[in-house]
């Protein structure tokens, strides 16, 4: 059984995204920002992939990858933008070593994610 941790500060987004990926077999950790993120990708969770909301107040996805990379983790991200067209966020996204392909931008179909994430986890 696979981990995931969903990041986002939409509520009703985490707790979509959590039933449909509970019911297709993955156990399920989520945080409503990315304060909460880091504390469980820093706990003693063994984490197999990670669903990012790029944009959440208090601490945004920039923020967790910058410390995800400080500390060396290699957890699977997928990224999950609000907006399209955010060259700023694009250009800092490639600065972190990602592309703009490995943007998604809500809404998100649910089976196209699962097949993301099963790509991810493989």
């Amino acid at each position: 059984m696979y981990t995931l941790l969903i990041v986002d500060d939409e509520a009703e987004i985490r707790l979509i995204m959590e039933k449909f990926f509970a019911k297709k077999g993955f156990l399920i950790l989520t945080a409503e920002h990315g304060g909460y993120a880091l504390d469980i990708i820093q706990s003693k969770y063994k984490i197999d992939c990670i669903l990012l909301d790029m944009k959440m107040p208090k601490v945004d996805g920039f923020a967790v990858l910058n410390q995800m990379q400080q500390i060396g983790s290699k957890i699977p991200v997928i990224l999950i933008g609000g907006s399209v067209g955010a060259e700023g966020d694009i250009a800092r996204l490639v600065d972190l070593g990602f592309k703009e392909e490995d943007l998604l931008y809500k809404p998100i179909s649910l089976d196209q994610l699962l097949t993301i994430v099963k790509a991810r986890l493989k």
